[in-house]
């Protein structure tokens, strides 16, 4: 039994998609450290290598179910079981075809999609021909998030682009859940958690809901403990691990968005030290790091670095050499005439520059240019120049370096 859900939230000029899941479980099973695995699909006749993270747990019968994950396209998931009415009479069709769990479904929504939509899909289809046991799943990208109720062959799927969801383990789209007088703790759960959101929908709005204990230690709190005492109808659910997947946009609509994934194992989020953050998708070595606690937006400013630093190295492209280049310390009436162009040699002194593609050159208010810059050395060289006229001669230079996540600083090159 679990708290799921997702909030859109503006932070330093993106809006992120954060994606959140405290697992409660009454048994105390192996939480599995989180790995980054492959699988390579064929889209449009082309072969596309995806890379993925499935949160897993070892079972008594050493099965590895996935109860969230994520891939490097930034499709994750979550998902809750639901509280059905006790007194209905309502029974599931069956539990699923042979051989097909409502996990293996978890599992290909990150190991075969692309987008939140193609999973959303494929879960719907599932529900309505699989898998008729109530279930309650969610699924997001950088840009939307769906939230799906199914249950014997009945299925409702809502969309959503901006603010926040929430969900604990009752329906509300479809008819058959457990009422109030029958289980507190999905309904107090639920509450708190929007009330929470409601007053902070960022990242540490939705790590004030994981750690939650409104109610105490007892399994009314969100952040719940094995204590039923006052509460025997209670079942003794307790937290035993945490997630939270931030789905960062790229500027550039055609490449990736960043994924940083925050996750708490065989504890809960309110327990300090206990916690791990991480880029797992990262092209640079990147292994999960302790924090304090998840959900907290230090953790993104942590893992989405700031450019602090560079060298830059001038040179100047002679329009009657072509072909050569001439490095210059200062520039002068005569040296202009001939140059008509310079490039920038980059070396930036951050982690994973290949995220922050866009370097904006400035060689006064009036002319600026956008550069892409490649490289694998950590020496970026942009692929556009600056075009000089007379007017220039003796200006200093202003590179602004932006980042794709909003991040930027300027440096003033002498001339």
């Amino acid at each position: 039994m679990c708290t799921i859900g997702n909030s859109f939230y503006d932070y330093n000029g993106r809006t992120i998609n954060s994606i959140f899941k405290q697992c409660d479980l009454v048994s105390e099973p192996i939480f599995l450290t989180p790995e980054v695995e492959t699988n390579t699909i064929c889209e449009d006749g082309k072969e596309i290598l995806i890379r993925y993270v499935a949160m897993k747990r070892k079972k008594p019968d050493s099965s590895e179910p996935a109860w969230a994950g994520v891939n490097d396209y930034g499709v994750a998931f979550v998902a809750a079981d639901s509280y059905l009415d006790s007194n209905s009479n309502q029974e599931p069709a069956n539990k699923s075809k042979e051989g097909i769990s409502v996990f293996d479904m978890y599992l290909d929504t990150i190991k075969l999609c692309t987008t939140a939509k193609q999973a959303a899909d494929m879960a719907c289809k599932f529900y309505s021909e699989d898998f008729f046991e109530a279930d309650i799943f969610m699924v997001g990208d950088a840009t939307s998030s769906y939230f799906i109720e199914a249950f014997d062959k009945k299925v409702s799927c809502i969309e959503r682009k901006e603010n926040f969801f929430a969900s604990t383990n009752h329906f509300r789209m479809i008819y058959g859940a457990a009422p109030y007088s029958q289980n507190h703790s999905t309904y107090f759960r639920l509450n708190r958690a929007e009330q929470i959101l409601q007053s902070k929908s960022d990242l540490d709005g939705i790590g004030d809901v994981l750690r939650d204990g409104y109610y105490g230690k007892t399994v009314w709190s969100i952040c719940r403990y094995a204590d039923n005492s006052g509460a025997p109808e209670e079942e003794l659910y307790y937290t035993q691990a945490a997630v939270i997947f931030n789905v960062i946009p790229n500027s550039d609509a055609s490449k990736k968005p960043v994924v940083i994934l925050e996750y708490v194992i065989n504890g809960n989020a309110s327990a300090e030290g206990k916690g791990f953050s991480y880029r797992p998708f990262s092209t640079n070595a990147n292994i999960p790091t302790h924090v304090p606690y998840i959900g907290k937006l230090t953790n993104l400013s942590t893992l989405i670095p700031v450019i602090n630093s560079f060298t830059a190295t001038r040179y100047y492209f002679q329009s009657t050499k072509e072909s050569s280049l001439s490095e210059n310390g200062f520039m002068d009436d005569s040296e202009i005439n001939q140059a008509d162009s310079v490039a920038l040699i980059m070396k930036p002194y951050a982690a994973d520059f290949d995220d922050y593609p866009y370097i904006l050159l400035e060689w006064d208010t009036s002319y600026t240019e956008y550069v892409t810059i490649s490289g694998s050395d950590n020496t970026y060289k942009p692929t556009g120049s600056l075009h000089l006229d007379e007017s220039m001669a003796g200006k200093p230079i202003t590179l602004t370096a932006w980042s794709s996540c909003g991040y930027c600083v300027t440096r003033t090159i002498p001339v």
